[in-house]
């Protein structure tokens, strides 16, 4: 069977090993916990990269921060 989408490849830097941060009230920070959550190609299925897992808290914080910014709209 011939995949049409083999010979497409990712950059360099996507090798699975970076790990992206949360963006909150502007900056990218750690999650609380620093859990991570695989990315992968919807073509083939390999790593490409990581990004962190929100818990509660850091939802709460996103909340708190966006509720902060409407407030000087």
């Amino acid at each position: 069977m011939v995949h049409l989408f083999d010979d497409i490849r990712f950059p360099a830097e996507a090798d699975g090993k970076q790990v992206y941060k949360l963006l909150l009230n502007g900056e990218y920070v750690e999650s609380e916990e620093k859990q991570t959550i695989d990315i992968r190609s919807p073509i083939n299925l390999a790593l490409v990269g990581r990004v962190q897992a929100a818990t509660k808290k850091d939802v709460d914080r996103a909340f708190e921060s966006a509720k902060t910014a409407q407030k000087e709209w």
